[in-house]
């Protein structure tokens, strides 16, 4: 997970809140949802809220951080809403992550928290936490550890392995690494971060301590 730093709210959501509307109004003028995904996909750089997959707005929900059955009152509050990836919906729960399958759940983690120094990346591809609501949040509520996400975890950072291994057989330079620690904490021209930065950054990190 990558802590989510919410910008300002588009003006199409805050008029249809002004003017009574609901979230899941189904007919009407949708240009406020429109706008609504297209400002979370660029406050989120277009990565799950939770997982970090790549998302578009052809392939994304909308998650409510606290819960419209629990919470109606923030249904419409931009700084309870994110966009999360598809999560395996209509798959069985087992397979399911993210905010399909937190449904109405509640959650210690906050993707606009200072989580990042929380949460560990293991090189079989587990994400883990030494704080045990986080724990549960990763292993149970979200399922983060679901075998398809712990496989492209690991292939990103095997991946970047094997390209360092060819670049500098020998020895990594703590400069090299460094100068590859920008690139992944750095949104590209588009504005988008790298899918599943968050598990490269961890790992580099972590060589250049050793280094």
């Amino acid at each position: 997970m990558k802590q989510i730093r919410k910008r300002s709210e588009p003006p199409e959501l805050r008029a249809h809140r002004r003017a009574g509307g609901h979230f899941g109004d189904p007919q009407g003028d949708t240009k406020w949802k429109e706008r609504l995904q297209e400002a979370l996909l660029r406050e989120q750089g277009r990565l799950c809220c939770y997982c970090m997959a790549r998302i578009s707005r052809e392939r994304m929900k909308v998650e409510h951080y606290l819960s419209q059955e629990r919470h109606p009152e923030r249904a419409l509050d931009h700084c309870n809403l994110f966009a999360a990836c598809a999560g395996g919906e209509g798959w069985p729960r087992a397979l399911q992550t993210c905010d399909t399958r937190k449904g109405s759940a509640a959650l210690s983690i906050n993707p606009t928290g200072n989580i990042e120094p929380f949460l560990r990346y293991l090189a079989d591809g587990t994400i883990s936490s030494a704080d045990p609501a986080y724990q549960q949040d990763l292993d149970t509520t979200l399922n983060l550890n679901a075998a398809a996400l712990k496989r492209a975890r690991k292939a990103v950072i095997q991946g970047l392995v094997i390209a360092f291994e060819r670049e500098m057989p020998k020895h990594w330079k703590p400069s090299r690494l460094r100068e590859e620690l920008a690139r992944w904490e750095a949104r590209d021209e588009r504005g988008d971060y790298r899918e599943f930065c968050r598990v490269v950054v961890y790992f580099l990190e972590k060589r250049l301590r050793r280094a």
